[in-house]
């Protein structure tokens, strides 16, 4: 899924050296609906997936395809008509569409039985990997109610670092919300436009010297360890702060009034003794939650453990223009990758580091802030 990227912010960071991440029974139905079944009718529709590329825009990889799965029998729509619930979506099937994207298309099928007029102007809202995270979807929806209301009852909780690979079962939460539609055959098979589905958290990679490392000259910059700390400890699985604008980016974060940053550190990098030389890149090790500038508070951080000029030094990242201030700090937004760059260290062992931020699956490499 092609995306524009929306921003690019390149900021100096002066981070001085301290001392110490539904099985639904099915029922037959029948492959194309006659008409006048009482209102109940087919709809298909395809989710088009986020992609999942690497930083150096090398193409598509299995560890990456986690991060835009669907887990098995995890999904489920709701139909609004106006802005108001009208039915969930029944005896929902997923198939994979195989395409030149390594499948990135998953095609739902399933049936409406309230009564629908080709003049109604309708909306499906999609959930998928609800389950998978905990999440306590409701059984039921308010008759009349708007999306925003179910939303704010779809919290994930984050008590621990997020990992992805084959052997997890448990995913990132999607949502999406489909274009105005009208049922062509109200009482026989229906097509839906394609509906773009978007993660509810965040992704944070690091790079060393855009991805050449530090090398002799430079002190031998190795990170050894890195900390997630002040980590919120929950999010909400879709926005409430409106549709991605164009080029399918969210502007704003959503965070639940009750979040708070976790009192653990969470490990989600440990340099491996096999390791050789020094740190270049570490990726798809980071996804966190959406956050805003004053929450969680005190604020996220990520601590760095490193070892510079052989000597072991421990760094504080904030997710700040200014390291000292918190009026700086900017919002993690969803659905979005964070890379920052350490470019440099200095004589008195601080980092200089940039970053970048681009919609997660932006289909070139991401452009990096340099320093003279």
């Amino acid at each position: 899924m092609m995306m524009k990227k929306w921003l690019l912010h390149i900021m100096p960071l002066a981070i001085y050296c301290m001392a110490l991440i539904a099985c639904t029974t099915e029922q037959d139905i029948p492959e194309v609906p006659s008409a006048g079944t009482e209102g109940k009718v087919k709809v298909s529709f395809l989710l088009n997936m986020p992609s999942s590329r690497s930083n150096a825009g090398t193409g598509y990889d299995d560890n990456y395809y986690w991060e835009r799965y669907i887990g098995t029998n995890d999904v489920r729509a709701f139909v609004y008509k106006d802005n108001k619930f009208q039915e969930e979506v029944k005896a929902l099937t997923m198939d994979e569409v195989t395409d030149e994207m390594q499948n990135q298309t998953r095609r739902i099928t399933g049936r409406l039985t309230n009564n629908y007029t080709e003049s109604d102007n309708l909306r499906l809202v999609v959930l998928t990997n609800m389950k998978s995270r905990g999440v306590n979807a409701p059984q039921s929806v308010t008759p009349g109610s708007s999306p925003t209301d179910l939303y704010k009852q779809l919290t994930f909780n984050y008590t621990e670092a997020w990992t992805f690979s084959e052997r997890e079962t448990n995913y990132i939460p999607m949502w999406g919300i489909s274009s105005p539609f009208k049922l062509i055959e109200p009482n026989g098979w229906n097509e839906i436009e394609t509906i773009n589905m978007y993660r509810a958290i965040a992704k944070i990679d690091i790079k060393v010297n855009g991805g050449e490392g530090l090398g002799e000259g430079k002190g031998n910059f190795t990170i050894n360890r890195l900390e997630l700390c002040n980590v919120p400890n929950m999010g909400y699985c879709a926005s409430l702060q409106a549709e991605p604008s164009a080029g399918m980016a969210f502007e704003n974060a959503s965070c639940p009034s009750n979040m708070k940053g976790n009192e653990s550190a969470f490990t989600v990098y440990e340099r491996a003794e096999s390791e050789d030389g020094p740190t270049k890149i570490i990726e798809n090790k980071i996804y966190v939650p959406e956050m805003t500038m004053y929450a969680p508070y005190p604020n996220f951080y990520i601590k760095i453990s490193a070892t510079i000029y052989e000597k072991e030094k421990e760094y504080t990242l904030y997710m700040r223009s200014n390291q000292t201030d918190l009026l700086t700090a900017f919002e993690i937004i969803r659905n979005h990758k964070y890379v920052i760059n350490i470019n440099t260290v200095s004589s008195f062992d601080e980092i200089v580091a940039g970053y970048a931020i681009s919609p997660w699956g932006e289909e070139s490499p991401i452009d990096l802030p340099t320093f003279n």
